[in-house]
């Protein structure tokens, strides 16, 4: 498989998730802020995957008009000299083939922020060191691809090293609000196990108190005797 034809059918399966889960969520309602905020998202992710899917099929479609029909080209040439050619002509394609896919990125890093954000509503603090981190890795983002977009005056060096710093950003954005999601919903099952056990702590006591026949015998024989004794003090 190719990386043209991997990259649609990925795109295509994100625009097809997401397109269900916004009919979810259209069917549900909006009335909450943090699933409208979510909402916006997905729409935002599904263009982009439509994006990102006409300009690789724009780019295929470009080479093979390049191959096939360009006057200018030389076809007694081999195929490493006509796809050569063909590159030097598509370089607006390969401009635009990066962005789709970024902001995707950016979009699903953006997605995992804000579910950290939404569970922990009542942290101001834990909420804008989210969203100071999302804004710096949206940022670096955007600088990484347009420095890759002017290749004519761009240091492969410097590129690199903008295209690592943002996978590295976008890395530890995913941990720091992951391990936030995981420690947020460890705090509420914590919270839920304990009030478990506080309320049915004294039922388990009693059903094991009950079910031992001794006990439930001797038991009875306290009742009776302090009825009887209960009907001679009123006597």
């Amino acid at each position: 498989m190719l990386f043209e034809e991997s990259g649609i059918i990925a795109a295509y399966g994100k625009e097809r998730t997401y397109t269900v889960i916004g009919a979810a969520v259209i069917k549900n309602g909006l009335h909450k802020r943090p699933v409208l905020v979510l909402f916006i998202i997905q729409v935002i992710l599904i263009l982009a995957c439509v994006l990102q899917i006409a300009v690789v099929n724009g780019n295929l479609l470009d080479i093979l008009f390049c191959f096939m029909m360009d006057p200018k080209l030389d076809f007694d040439q081999d195929l490493a000299n006509k796809s050569t050619a063909c590159d030097v002509r598509n370089n607006v394609w390969a401009t635009l083939l990066g962005w789709p896919g970024n902001l995707s990125l950016v979009i699903g890093d953006s997605v995992v922020v804000w579910r950290a954000w939404t569970l922990w509503e009542h942290h101001t603090g834990v909420q804008w060191m989210l969203v100071i981190f999302g804004i710096c890795n949206g940022v670096a983002n955007i600088v990484a691809n347009l420095y890759s977009s002017i290749s004519d005056i761009t240091d492969p060096t410097i590129r690199m090293v903008l295209q690592n710093f943002y996978l590295i950003l976008s890395l530890v954005l995913n941990i720091l609000a992951t391990m936030l999601i995981a420690y947020k919903i460890w705090l509420v099952l914590w919270n839920l196990k304990l009030k478990h056990r506080n309320i049915n702590g004294p039922f388990k006591s009693n059903k094991t108190f009950v079910k031992d026949p001794r006990v439930t015998h001797a038991n009875w024989k306290y009742s009776s005797w302090a009825d009887l004794t209960r009907l001679d003090f009123v006597q």
